[in-house]
């Protein structure tokens, strides 16, 4: 049946790293003064002729960061946000609308998408994905629906794992610090003849937040619980044809738990929370001729969470003492497939299109009210040309044409113009347009709990949905100043958001708990705009650092403060004579409302320091790191309850 099915369909978002329809590019392309990119238009362009402006993430940035995840480490770029609802409930977002679900922003991993067809947003500890497989992330900061489709309405994370062909032999990471943070790590590699593969396991935790005393929506936090532990493998296999066609084959497993609740919390006391995923994804590449190559790719993803557990005694008169039992189990399905083929029609233009399908299956009892799957199917097709119209000048043209059984039909288009007004120094002006299709939550929730004499409805949506729209404008500058040591990322944006979905209170008569239920509704609007600059600078080959700033002004009827006015960040970087790398880590974010009640959360400072040694005397390639996150002490993180303390971490890795 999912042979048949993923035939019948056709397509969806992205491939392969290195499946992309492109030529294959070397290492210096990406890491070069001004690196080439994947994932803006899906064409390999430079920095200075992308249509719009991204934030490439690579290895080394990885490593120096000191970062344990892969949230943790898109810190580094300019307006994002990152943050939690509580110690293992992360969540990242761009320009604003910080919220536990974050909604607005596209996440791939090769190709893959990993948003929430139920809820939204992304369960970055549940992923199967190690951060040492992940060879660079590449940030699109601006809607980008024409290459993504809806949810790559604010951004675009696209994470790229390393080709098994650079993970030769065994390698093995250990780390132990405070809070109970604990992480090991191995991973091994090997090519044969034209295969070559590589297998990595990770398990890992930590106590997460130390809970401040107090009262969120009038329930006591007193002694909350968050901790957590999760365990991985995931797999890659890259298969070379002698007939020119590439074939790859990934896999991905990972289970984990959380402690949730508290222990006066009457609804919410405390409990365990299980999540599962898992995925398999098909890719094919094939180079007809220098100006043709044609690609395709299938995966299958599942995911599953199971939180029940019994509330603690109520006395409900005549009734008296009530314990309801509660269950907030989910699962979903998505099935995705994609064709694309990019074309070199003459010297100065590129072209490439694709079309795509998705199956999203979600069963949730507990929050829609029926045993059966709730399906939303996705149809779409997608272009972009890049036209060079002088040496100086490119433009850049894409649309995509998207269907969903969930929001109805929507154009994304985007264009671009890029123009180099002096040699290292280019202009870019682009405007763009975007929709977030309606998640299953928002369209079709039931959730009603019943116990004893009591009644209480909580969700009840109305449906008929419409999907969120965007409009963006966008003024930026790329190159270098002071010649090609340091280069600039610089703009100005403009976005126009309408028809924001947001819940509200309706009544619902039998409802006798409380006597009402929350709806959605496109109710809500806002206007984003701000500058952006980041800065990498490269004095010596052993030297680098990279500065980032982002000022957001945000307001309407919902959101305004949902974000900070100024984010800043900077990572220094240096290795010594001795072979020892040495690195720092600044982060700062103004003061906003926080994630619950809106209640004022003060300015965050963050400083984290790295030390890493080699250990020749262990073994050749063997390295000592000491990380010290938090040096400046403690801060809140998006809830005045999240206290994010000081922590010491020992890392030890080794190939063998």
């Amino acid at each position: 049946m999912l042979v048949i099915l993923l035939t019948v369909q056709v397509f969806s978002s992205g491939a392969f790293a290195d499946d992309t329809g492109q030529p294959q590019l070397t290492e210096q392309d990406y890491l070069g003064e001004l690196p080439v990119v994947l994932s803006t238009s899906r064409l390999a362009q430079r920095l200075d002729t992308s249509p719009l402006p991204i934030t490439v993430i690579d290895r080394q940035i990885i490593d120096a960061s000191g970062a344990q995840t892969i949230e943790d480490v898109l810190r580094l770029v300019p307006g994002m946000l990152v943050g939690h609802d509580n110690g293992n409930q992360a969540f990242v977002t761009y320009d604003g609308f910080a919220e536990r679900f974050a909604r607005r922003m596209q996440v791939l991993i090769d190709g893959r998408s990993v948003y929430s067809p139920t809820f939204g947003g992304v369960d970055w500890s549940a992923l199967p994905v190690a951060l040492e497989d992940v060879e660079r992330i590449e940030v699109i900061r601006g809607p980008d629906a024409a290459a993504y489709g809806a949810n790559a309405f604010l951004g675009v994370i696209n994470i790229i794992t390393r080709h098994p062909k650079a993970e030769q032999g065994g390698y093995a990471k250990l780390l132990l610090g405070t809070d109970n943070t604990n992480r090991a790590m191995a991973r091994y590699g090997e090519v044969l003849n034209n295969l070559s593969y590589r297998v990595t396991a990770v398990t890992g935790g930590d106590h997460g937040f130390n809970i401040a005393d107090g009262v969120v929506d009038s329930v006591p936090t007193n002694g909350s619980v968050n901790d957590k532990q999760t365990s991985l493998v995931n797999g890659r296999f890259d298969y070379d044809t002698d007939s020119g066609s590439r074939w790859g084959f990934q896999f991905g497993d990972s289970y984990g738990w959380r402690a949730q609740g508290a222990p006066l919390n009457v609804l919410y006391p405390p409990h365990r929370y299980d999540t599962g995923w898992n995925f398999q994804q098909l890719s094919w590449q094939r180079n007809i001729s220098d100006a043709n190559d044609l690609s395709f790719n299938i995966y299958h993803q599942f995911d599953q969470t199971s939180e029940r557990f019994l509330t603690l005694p109520v006395f409900i008169p005549p009734a008296g003492l009530i314990t309801a039992a509660l269950n907030y189990d989910n699962m979903s399905n998505r099935y995705d497939a994609e064709l694309q083929q990019t074309l070199t029609l003459s010297p100065t233009f590129r072209a490439v299109w694709g079309a795509g399908m998705r199956l999203d299956q979600v069963t949730s009892y507990s929050y829609l009210g029926t045993a059966s799957p709730i399906d939303d199917r996705d149809y779409r097709l997608f272009g972009h040309a890049e036209w060079r119209i002088t040496s100086d000048l490119y433009g850049n043209l894409g649309a995509m044409l998207e269907k969903a059984d969930i929001g109805g039909t929507a154009l994304s288009p985007t264009a671009a113009l890029n123009y180099t007004f002096a040699p290292g120094r280019t202009l870019r002006v682009s405007a763009s347009s975007a929709t977030r299709y309606p998640v299953v939550i928002e369209e079709d929730a039931n959730q009603h709990f019943s116990a004893g004499p009591i009644f209480d409805q909580v969700l009840a949506s109305s449906g008929d949905l419409g999907p969120e729209r965007i409009r963006s404008y966008d003024l930026g500058y790329v190159g270098e100043l002071h010649g090609p040591q340091l280069w600039v990322d610089a703009r100005l944006f403009y976005s126009d958001v309408k028809d924001l979905i947001a819940y509200y209170n309706i009544p619902f008569p039998s409802d006798n708990f409380d006597g009402k239920a929350q709806d959605f509704a496109n109710r809500d609007s806002a206007i984003l705009s701000g500058a952006e600059t980041q800065f990498n600078y490269n004095p010596t080959p052993d030297t680098r650092v990279i500065v980032n700033y982002a000022y957001l002004d945000i307001t309407g009827a919902s959101v305004s403060g949902s974000a900070p006015h100024h984010n800043f960040s900077i990572l220094a970087m240096h290795t010594l004579s001795n072979g020892i790398d040495v690195s720092m880590g600044f982060y700062f974010l103004s003061s906003m409302s926080g994630l619950d009640t809106g209640t004022p959360i003060a300015s965050q400072r963050r400083l984290d320091l790295r030390l890493a040694a080699p250990l020749p005397q262990l073994t050749p390639g063997a390295r000592l790191s000491i990380i010290l996150q938090s040096v400046l002490g403690s801060y809140q993180d998006f809830k005045y309850v999240n206290i994010f303390e000081p922590r010491i971490l020992v890392q030890l890795s080794t190939p063998f």
